[in-house]
C-alpha cells in the first residue's frame, strides 16, 4: 500500500473530529505517570538530590491530577470554561477569532525570540539576573505598566532567592559573566 497525500486526508479528518477532551486527555494522563515515575525515581537519590525534583514533581504531580479530575467531572458538573491567555498582542490589537497568518507568525517569532534571549540571559549573566531582567522586560512590554513590571520582577527574584538561596541552600547556576553586586548576596 503506498501512501499519498489524498489517503493521508481521511485519517487527519478523522483524528480532528475526535473531542479535544479526549487528546487533551491522554496528553495529561502521559504527562502526570511521567511526573509521577520522576517523583519515585528521585526518592532513590540522596537528600540534596532528591530535594528540586521532589518540590518541583509532587505539586505538579497534584496540579495534573486535579485537572484531570476536573476533565472527568466537566461533562457531569457542567463547569464553565475560560480563557487563561489572552490572545491580544497588547499593542492595542484586539483578539480575534481568525488569526491572518502574518499576525500569527509575528507571534511565534517574538516567541522564539524571547526563549533565545532568556537562554542567552541566563548563560551570561546566571538565573537570578536573568529572571530579573526577563520578567521585568516581558511584563513591561507587554503590560506597558512599569510599575508593575517592577512589582512582579522584584517580587520574583526575591522569593526565588530567600526561598531557594537562602533557606534550602540550593546552588543556582551563576553566568559565566557573574554580576558582581548578586554574587556577593550569594
Amino acid at each position: 500500500m503506498t501512501i499519498t497525500p489524498g489517503s493521508i486526508d481521511p485519517i487527519f479528518e478523522r483524528l480532528s473530529s475526535v473531542d479535544s477532551r479526549l487528546w487533551s486527555g491522554i496528553f495529561f494522563g502521559i504527562l502526570g505517570l511521567y511526573t509521577l515515575a520522576v517523583v519515585l525515581e528521585a526518592r532513590t537519590y540522596s537528600s540534596d538530590a532528591r530535594l528540586f525534583p521532589l518540590i518541583v514533581g509532587v505539586p505538579f504531580l497534584g496540579l495534573v491530577v486535579l485537572k484531570l479530575v476536573l476533565m472527568a467531572a466537566s461533562g457531569r458538573l457542567s463547569l464553565g470554561s475560560f480563557e487563561v491567555i489572552d490572545l491580544a498582542d497588547g499593542m492595542g490589537e484586539t483578539a480575534a477569532v481568525d488569526v491572518t497568518p502574518a499576525v500569527r507568525y509575528r507571534r511565534e517569532f517574538a516567541m522564539i525570540l524571547w526563549i533565545v534571549v532568556l537562554s542567552a540571559l541566563l548563560w551570561a549573566f546566571g538565573f537570578l539576573f536573568a529572571l530579573l531582567v526577563f520578567l521585568f522586560s516581558f511584563v513591561l512590554l507587554y503590560e506597558r505598566k512599569p510599575i508593575r513590571a517592577a512589582l512582579v520582577g522584584v517580587g520574583t527574584f526575591s522569593f526565588v532567592y530567600v526561598f531557594f538561596i537562602r533557606l534550602l541552600g540550593a546552588n543556582i547556576y551563576e553566568g559565566a559573566y557573574p554580576i558582581a553586586v548578586l554574587g556577593a548576596l550569594l
